[in-house]
């Protein structure tokens, strides 16, 4: 029996949404050839791994190699490794010295580039590594937060057809915001959607993430997947899981509310403007957009939402390979 130890970064949901569904969609593969499995990440355990071993790991403000630590965990047990947008303290240091190990990365970024204050040095050896396997979204790519990996697989949209299933109409011009999951809510950034919110059309109706419900008026708080179902238009963080749940749900206008700081942010709000309509926060003349894209009939993408079939395949390909 050989040993998979898959940890997932417990920073933000869309890292646990992508594990979740490629780890069902893999599981009769991974376990017809022999994998015991073993899983570290947010809580709570959720439905996807309910007979599964899974430990759930804490938050930090730091994620950068070698800073993150997962107390009990040990590499060198394990003949595989899949890690979710994460280079734990002792993973770091074992892939460093153990190059024939399989090591599977699932990220559009690396948190180490992203890092201001990191030297980007200490993490390019993963690149020279001879066994291992980039996997991240094509629509996000910019090689300088997920560096130059060798071997990789670009793929589309990873849609939850739920979502799709589920999309709400109606004639009504609809708005959702949504900051995502950090409970850190910044100030300037909630006063300016205060400011677009008040100066809005009265037949415009708009809806926030529970999150936000507090510290906005004049909104209905709504489960963050029935605001991005019923949605024309969302005003959003722009974390790549959120940004990625909003496209595959047809959501072609976005306003978009990156920190000035974050590298991450700023580079995924440069990628979706060549793929649809976007303003930033702070932009000028938000409300005009607004009302000009409540006059326009909403009309498909043409963007491959193929995303998890992709890396389902790439992983297949990938494990084929090295474990025959």
């Amino acid at each position: 029996m050989k040993k998979l130890a898959w940890i997932i970064c417990p920073n933000g949901g869309g890292h646990k949404y992508r594990s979740e569904r490629t780890f069902m969609l893999l599981k009769d593969f991974l376990k017809s050839k022999n994998f015991e499995l073993y899983f570290w990440g947010p809580g709570p355990k959720t439905k996807f791994f309910k007979n599964e071993k899974f430990q759930e790991i804490s938050k930090s403000d730091n994620y950068s190699w070698p800073k993150y630590s997962i107390k009990d965990f040990k590499p060198e047990n394990f003949d595989l490794i899949i890690s979710d947008n994460i280079i734990e303290n002792k993973l770091g240091y074992f892939l460093k010295e153990n190059e024939s190990v399989p090591f599977i990365f699932l990220s559009s970024f690396m948190w180490e580039m992203i890092d201001s204050d990191y030297d980007k040095n200490k993490i390019l050896w993963i690149f020279d590594r001879v066994n291992y396997h980039f996997i991240f979204n094509k629509y996000f790519y910019n090689e300088k937060i997920i560096g130059k990996p060798r071997n990789f697989t670009d793929h589309g949209l990873t849609c939850d057809n739920k979502l799709l299933k589920n999309k709400l109409k109606g004639s009504i011009f609809k708005i959702y915001i949504t900051l995502g999951l950090s409970e850190i809510i910044n100030q300037d950034i909630i006063e300016r959607i205060r400011f677009v919110i008040n100066n809005l059309d009265k037949n415009i109706k708009v809806y926030s993430d529970r999150n936000l419900y507090k510290y906005i008026k004049n909104v209905e708080p709504l489960d963050h997947n029935k605001g991005i179902s019923i949605a024309n238009l969302i005003i959003c963080r722009p974390g790549l899981g959120t940004l990625n749940q909003a496209l595959c749900s047809g959501i072609k206008f976005f306003i978009t509310c990156p920190e000035p700081e974050n590298k991450e942010m700023i580079s995924n709000e440069n990628s979706l403007i060549k793929i649809v309509n976007v303003k930033n926060i702070y932009d000028q003349n938000i409300n005009e957009f607004i009302d000009s894209a409540s006059q326009k009939p909403k009309t498909n993408q043409f963007l491959e939402r193929e995303g998890f079939e992709e890396i389902i395949f790439s992983i297949k390909k990938y494990l084929n390979e090295k474990f025959v």
